[in-house]
C-alpha cells in the first residue's frame, strides 16, 4: 500500500513537471511564430520560414507548418522546403485543404532540388559526420542539393571518406562500418588449481535475515518532498516568465523600440532561464525519487541490526552518510 501511494505521489510530480514543459514549449512556439510574422511583414522571407518552422518544432501545428512552407516558397529556400514537405507526411489525410494547396505549390517550385542523407552508425559506436565540410547529426541526417558531395563519417574517431550522389526527393542511408581492428593477443589458459579435500558445507543460519535494500523509506519521502518543492518553484518561475512576456508584448516591443524595451527584454530572458533550470531540476528530482523508491528503498523494514550507506537526495545532488538499524 505504501509503495502504491509513493508511486502515485512521484508520478504526480512528473505530471506537474511535464505540464510545465508543455506550457513552456507553447510560449516559445508563440514567440517564434510572432518573430516569423514580423520577418514576413518586412520582406525577410527566409527568416520568416525559419521562425515558423521553429514554432512547428516546439508545438507542432498545421498553421505554423503552412506558414513556414509558404515563406520557404517565397524565399526559394529549397533545402528548408524539402524538410517541411517531409514534415507534412505526419498529418496524412487529416491535413486541411489550405495546407494541401501550399504543399502543391512548394512541390512544384522546390521539389526535386534536394535529397536527404543520413548515417546508419554501428551499434554501440559513436559517429560524427560532415557533408562538404559542414557537420550534421548522423541519426537525423541532413538535406542537401542534388549532385555529388563529399561525405566524411568518423566511427569512434576513425574517418571514412566517400563521394555520395544525392538525388532529388530521395532518402539515402549510408551504412558506416568500423575500421578493421587488430585481434587481441591470446592469453594462456589458467592452470587449474589442485583439488581440495572435501569439507563439510556449513548449514545456513536459519536466524539470518535476507539481504535488504539499503535505504529507509524516509529517503524516498525526502526525495518526494524535494520534487514537489521544485515543481512548485518551477511553476512560479514559469508564471513569472509568462507575465514578463505579456508586459513585453503589451509595451509594443515586438514592433516598436521604446526606451523600456531593453529592460523588459532582459527581465524576460532572465525569468525564462530560471524557468528552464527549474524544469530540468524538477525532472531529475522526480526520476531520481522513483528509482530510489523502486530499487533502493527497504519498504519491508528489516529488523536485523545492520549498518549500510545512506544516500539522501538534496538540492544539487546527493548527501551520503552511514546509517544503522536497531
Amino acid at each position: 500500500m505504501q509503495v502504491k501511494r509513493a508511486a502515485s505521489i512521484a508520478l504526480a510530480g512528473l505530471l506537474i513537471a511535464s505540464t510545465a514543459y508543455a506550457q513552456n514549449d507553447k510560449a516559445l512556439a508563440k514567440e517564434a511564430y510572432d518573430r516569423g510574422t514580423q520577418a514576413h511583414a518586412r520582406g525577410d522571407f527566409r527568416r520568416a520560414a525559419e521562425e515558423f518552422a521553429k514554432a512547428d518544432v516546439l508545438a507542432p501545428s498545421p498553421v505554423a507548418l503552412q506558414a513556414a512552407l509558404d515563406a520557404a516558397v517565397d524565399a526559394d529556400d529549397f533545402l528548408l522546403g524539402a524538410e517541411l514537405l517531409d514534415r507534412t507526411k505526419r498529418l496524412g489525410a487529416t491535413r486541411p485543404g489550405t495546407l494541401t494547396a501550399s504543399i502543391d505549390a512548394a512541390t512544384t517550385k522546390l521539389g526535386g532540388r534536394a535529397g536527404h542523407v543520413k548515417i546508419a552508425c554501428p551499434s554501440g559506436a559513436r559517429c560524427t559526420s560532415t557533408l562538404d565540410g559542414a557537420s550534421f547529426d548522423s541519426a537525423k541526417g541532413v538535406w542537401s542539393r542534388v549532385g555529388p558531395h563529399t561525405l566524411v563519417v568518423q566511427v569512434d574517431g576513425a574517418p571514412d571518406t566517400r563521394t555520395v550522389e544525392v538525388r532529388g526527393g530521395e532518402d539515402m542511408e549510408v551504412v558506416a562500418a568500423r575500421a578493421n581492428a587488430a585481434a587481441p593477443p591470446s592469453t594462456p589458459a589458467p592452470t587449474p588449481a589442485p583439488a581440495a579435500h572435501p569439507t563439510a558445507t556449513p548449514s545456513p543460519d536459519p536466524t539470518e535475515a535476507p539481504a535488504s535494500k539499503p535505504l529507509p523509506p524516509l529517503a524516498f519521502w525526502i526525495g518526494t518532498g524535494a520534487t514537489v518543492v521544485f515543481a512548485g518553484a518551477t511553476t512560479f518561475f514559469a508564471l513569472g516568465a509568462a507575465g514578463r512576456h505579456k508586459s513585453f508584448t503589451d509595451a509594443g516591443c515586438g514592433t516598436l523600440a521604446t526606451s523600456d524595451c531593453p529592460g523588459l527584454k532582459d527581465d524576460g530572458e532572465k525569468a525564462q532561464t530560471r524557468a528552464n533550470i527549474g524544469f530540468a531540476v524538477t525532472g531529475v528530482a522526480a526520476a531520481t525519487t522513483i528509482v530510489i523508491g523502486v530499487f533502493f528503498t527497504d519498504w519491508a523494514g528489516s529488523k536485523k541490526a545492520a549498518r549500510a550507506p545512506v544516500l539522501v537526495p538534496v538540492a544539487g545532488g546527493m548527501a551520503a552518510g552511514w546509517g544503522a538499524t536497531f
